[in-house]
């Protein structure tokens, strides 16, 4: 456990970048991840999140380090 703290630790400040592939067994997922990126991330944010929440599906929104895009 202490490496993994270790790993998530260099994550979160910026030294490494680490992802998750959350598939199970029959192929589905509990969770994910959509990285937006061009000119219009902001407002394709915004329309994700709202889709998110019209359908009842809690999500959050995340700064990219560049400060040009985000993850939801």
């Amino acid at each position: 456990m202490g490496c993994f703290k270790s790993v998530i630790h260099d994550h979160l400040a910026g030294k490494h970048t680490i992802g998750v592939y959350p598939l199970l067994p029959d192929e589905t997922c509990w969770f994910l991840l959509a990285d937006f990126n061009k000119k219009t991330w902001q407002e394709d944010s915004v329309v994700f999140l709202e889709t998110c929440v019209e359908m009842g599906i809690s999500a959050a929104l995340e700064r990219s380090r560049s400060g040009n895009g985000g993850h939801i």
